[in-house]
């Protein structure tokens, strides 16, 4: 990051602890206009420690939702720029829906774990959902064990 980009944007948001403090970062350099890129090589390795929000999917999703929403109140944006924020808010709130059904499923929650998958599937084109609201339906206690086997290893 160029030093200067970051000063003019404010730096890191230290004010709310519930935000992903680069992910707003990055939305506020974008917004003034810093070229953000992809790098392929691996130049740093990041450090989880359970008490963070990137630790748990769900936290990291729902903070990412927050940086979003702050981005809204905060920001004028083009109608472009809005469907933008539309769609990613929609992809994430997709994502959140899908986390929930599976930590229900975890949790016995059948019925509940069976409605957040229906309603998911509304925004969500993935091939998983109806795979998944199959077996809640002909193989609840599989699934269930599946993930959360898949739930420990993570």
């Amino acid at each position: 990051m160029r030093k200067e980009v970051v000063e003019q944007v404010g730096s890191f948001d230290e004010e709310d602890r519930n935000l992903t403090e680069d992910y707003d970062l990055w939305l506020r350099m974008a917004r003034a206009g810093a070229r953000i890129a992809y790098q392929k090589k691996v130049v740093a390795k990041y450090r989880y420690r359970s008490d963070s929000i990137s630790a748990s999917r769900m936290k990291l999703h729902e903070a990412a939702l927050r940086v979003l929403q702050k981005t809204r109140r905060g920001m004028t944006l083009s109608a472009r720029e809005k469907e933008a924020l539309d769609r990613t808010e929609q992809r994430l709130e997709s994502i959140l829906m899908l986390e929930r059904g599976k930590t229900m499923i975890v949790n016995g929650e059948v019925a509940a774990a069976r409605a957040m998958l229906s309603k998911a599937r509304e925004t969500n084109s993935s091939w998983k959902i109806p795979l998944a609201l199959l077996m809640l339906r002909m193989f609840p206690g599989l699934l269930r064990k599946y993930l959360s086997k898949r739930h420990d290893s993570q």
